[in-house]
C-alpha cells in the first residue's frame, strides 16, 4: 500500500532485510565512513514500496553518523508526502540523531514542528516532540503558538509530556495563561508533572498563586511537584505564606514536602523557624515504621544542605537499608551538588565533615550505602575530596563485596580510585 509497508509478495526477502538490518547497524557503529555506503544504497525511486524500510534505516543511521553537509543537504530537501509514512519516520529520526550529537538547523526544526502540527502516520510525531524536548539551541519562539495547540490537540500523552517540557522550559510569558490552563485541565498526571519541572523560567509572581492550586491536586505526586517547585522558585520572604498552606493540605507527603522546600529556602536563616520545621520532621520520621515514608522525610530534611548532621544521626543507625542509603546519597549530593559553587572557604569547611561520613559509610559493610558513598566520591570534584579520600577504605570497602550481586557498587569503586589516586590498588 501506498503507507511504505512492505507487500507480503515481495520476492527476496532474504536479501531485503539483510540490506534493513545492515543500514541499521552501519548507524549503530557510529563510523562516519559508512556514509557514503549509505547514501548510495539509499532508493531513489519511491514506487518501490519494497524499499521504504531500507531508507528509513539508511536515513535514521546517516543521522547517527553524518556531518552538518549530510544534515543541511537533508534539511533543505523537499519533504515527503505524508503517504510514505516510513521515509517521514526516517527523516524525522535523522533530524534528531543529528540534534543528539549537537547538530541543527531552523530548516529541520520547522519540519519537526510540521509533524507535529500536521496529521502524519508512523512515529514522526513523537519523534519529532523528543527532538523538541531535547535538541539544544532551537529556536522554538517563532514555532510557541503552533506547539502550543500541538500540545493541546494531542491524544498521545507522550507527545504532551515532551511539548509541556518544551514549552515550559520556554519561560515565555505569551503562552503562560494557556499553558496553566491546559496543566489544569490534563488528565494525566505525568503530563503534568514533566509541565512543572521545566516551568521554571516563567514569572514568580505570575506563577504562585497556579503552583499554590496545585498543593491540593488530587494526584498525590502532581501536589509534590508543585511543593517542589516552591522549593526551586519560591522567594525566602514567603516562608511563612507557604506554611500555612502546611494546613490546608490533608496528604502528609504533600505537607512534608512543602515543609522541606521552605528548609531549602531558610538555609542558615531564620533559625527559629528552621529549628521548629525540623524538629516536626524528625517526629515524622521516628514515629513511622515505614523505610519508603522515612527516606522521603529525609529528602525534605536533606534540601537544606545545612542540615547534615541531622540527616547523618537519623539514617545511618537506622535498620532499614534504603534509610541508610538515602541518607549517604543526600550527604554526597552536598558534595556533588551543592559544594562545587560555593566559595573556597564554604568548600574547605564542609567538605571534610561531608567525606568523613563517606568514609563512615564504605566502612559500613552494607552494599548500598557503600555504593552510594563511592559514587559521590567518584562524581565529585578531586579538589574537595583529595585530602581526605582514603584508598585503604575503597580497597577493604571492594574486597568484600561479590560478583555479579555487587557489580554496581564494584564498579563506582574502582571509578573512585582512577579518578582521584590514579595507579593506587585495589
Amino acid at each position: 500500500d501506498e503507507s511504505g509497508r512492505r507487500k507480503p509478495e515481495v520476492q527476496q526477502d532474504s536479501v531485503f532485510e539483510i540490506r534493513t538490518e545492515a543500514a541499521y547497524v552501519a548507524g549503530q557503529q557510529r563510523d562516519s565512513s559508512l556514509v557514503d555506503a549509505l547514501l548510495d544504497a539509499f532508493e531513489t525511486n519511491k514506487s518501490k514500496e519494497v524499499d521504504h524500510l531500507l531508507n528509513r534505516n539508511i536515513l535514521e543511521a546517516v543521522g547517527k553518523i553524518g556531518s552538518e553537509v549530510h544534515l543541511n543537504y537533508l534539511t533543505n530537501s523537499s519533504p515527503y508526502p505524508k503517504k510514505y509514512v516510513l521515509l517521514n519516520e526516517g527523516k524525522a529520526h535523522a533530524i534528531y540523531q543529528f540534534a543528539l550529537r549537537g547538530m541543527t538547523t531552523e530548516k529541520g526544526t520547522a519540519e519537526m514542528v510540521r509533524f507535529l502540527t500536521e496529521e502524519y502516520g508512523g512515529s514522526a510525531t513523537l519523534i519529532a516532540a523528543h527532538y523538541i524536548q531535547r535538541a539544544k539551541d532551537i529556536d522554538i519562539e517563532s514555532h510557541k503558538f503552533q506547539l502550543l495547540q500541538a500540545m493541546i490537540r494531542s491524544e498521545d500523552p507522550n507527545v504532551r509530556m515532551c511539548l509541556a517540557s518544551a514549552l515550559g522550559k520556554s519561560g515565555s510569558t505569551d503562552v503562560l495563561s494557556t499553558y496553566i490552563g491546559f496543566l489544569k485541565k490534563e488528565s494525566d498526571p505525568r503530563v503534568i508533572i514533566n509541565g512543572l519541572r521545566q516551568s521554571n523560567d516563567f514569572p514568580y509572581i505570575e506563577m504562585i498563586d497556579h503552583i499554590l492550586a496545585l498543593l491540593n491536586h488530587k494526584n498525590d505526586q502532581v501536589a509534590i511537584e508543585a511543593a517542589n517547585w516552591i522549593g526551586r522558585n519560591g522567594k525566602p520572604a514567603d516562608y511563612r505564606f507557604y506554611l500555612d498552606y502546611v494546613d490546608n493540605v490533608s496528604d502528609s507527603g504533600v505537607q512534608i514536602a512543602i515543609k522541606g522546600s521552605v528548609l531549602k529556602l531558610l538555609g542558615e536563616n531564620y533559625p527559629k523557624t528552621r529549628g521548629k520545621i525540623v524538629s516536626e520532621l524528625k517526629t515524622a520520621f521516628e514515629s513511622t515504621s515505614n523505610p519508603y515514608e522515612k527516606a522521603f522525610i529525609l529528602q525534605s530534611l536533606g534540601a537544606n544542605p545545612y542540615l547534615y548532621q541531622t540527616v547523618h544521626d537519623l539514617a545511618f543507625p537506622d535498620s532499614a537499608l534504603v534509610v541508610k542509603s538515602k541518607g549517604v546519597e543526600i550527604l554526597g549530593s552536598i558534595l556533588t551538588d551543592y559544594l562545587p559553587s560555593k566559595s573556597k572557604g564554604v568548600q574547605r569547611y564542609y567538605a571534610p565533615i561531608i567525606m568523613n561520613f563517606l568514609n563512615e559509610a564504605l566502612q559500613s559493610r552494607d552494599i548500598g550505602m557503600i555504593a552510594a558513598s563511592a559514587y559521590s566520591i567518584y562524581a565529585a570534584d578531586n579538589e574537595l575530596v583529595k585530602s581526605r579520600i582514603d584508598s585503604s577504605l575503597l580497597a577493604q570497602a571492594y574486597s568484600e563485596l561479590s560478583m555479579p550481586a555487587d557489580i554496581e557498587a564494584i564498579n563506582y569503586c574502582i571509578q573512585a580510585i582512577n579518578k582521584h589516586i590514579p595507579g593506587a590498588a585495589i
